[in-house]
């Protein structure tokens, strides 16, 4: 028996930590799937009572609306289901923006760590550099908020970056959401910054 989820809704990029209550659910987790709709949910935690599980990423029918979906725990060893009818709406992705990036500065044969500033940044998702000459990297994500990422960008000395301005862009990989920062970047050439 399913009797609540918290919150009752969440971004369609996934990701979002949800709390399911209920009974029944057992304690075994390798025997207990979590739908919402068509995505599977990643089992955080299980009681006999409790579910945390993040939510995956699903594509919308249409990018601008939500999509209200049933939430399913099915016991996998005899195929029991426990539903709450529409009990989750994924909500459309808010568009990915980049305010800002410190510094504002990379050097060929150096590792230098930035910050990216902006909102409705979520997991998965993909920071690259790109040249005008179509060069191009990506950056190692060492942490992540919904408006602030930590990342560090490797540009070997023997890289096809000459000097000049680069763009910054964020990806999202599952749902193609990104976002652009054009010419935020400056390239200097010889390492240190």
């Amino acid at each position: 028996m399913v009797s609540s989820i918290d919150p009752p809704t969440g971004t369609s990029q996934g990701g979002t930590p949800v709390v399911i209550t209920g009974a029944g659910f057992g304690t075994e987790p390798a025997a207990i799937q979590v739908t919402l709709g068509a995505a599977s949910a990643v089992l955080l935690e299980l009681t006999d009572s409790r579910i945390t599980a993040l939510t995956q990423p699903l594509v919308l029918t249409d990018p601008a609306e939500a999509r209200t979906v049933d939430l399913v725990i099915t016991r996998l060893s005899d195929h029991s289901r426990a539903v709450l009818p529409r009990g989750f709406t994924y909500l459309p992705d808010a568009p990915i923006s980049i305010t800002g990036v410190q510094p504002g500065t990379l050097a060929t044969g150096s590792s230098t760590p930035i910050t990216v500033l902006g909102s409705s940044f979520a997991l998965p998702l993909q920071v690259f550099v790109r040249a005008p000459n179509g060069c191009s990297l990506e950056a190692t994500v060492s942490s992540l908020s919904a408006s602030r990422i930590t990342a560090l960008v490797d540009i070997p000395s023997s890289s096809c970056f000459g000097a000049g301005p680069v763009d910054l862009e964020i990806i999202n990989p599952v749902t193609h959401a990104q976002g652009i920062c054009q010419g935020c970047l400056a390239i200097t050439t010889g390492g240190g910054v």
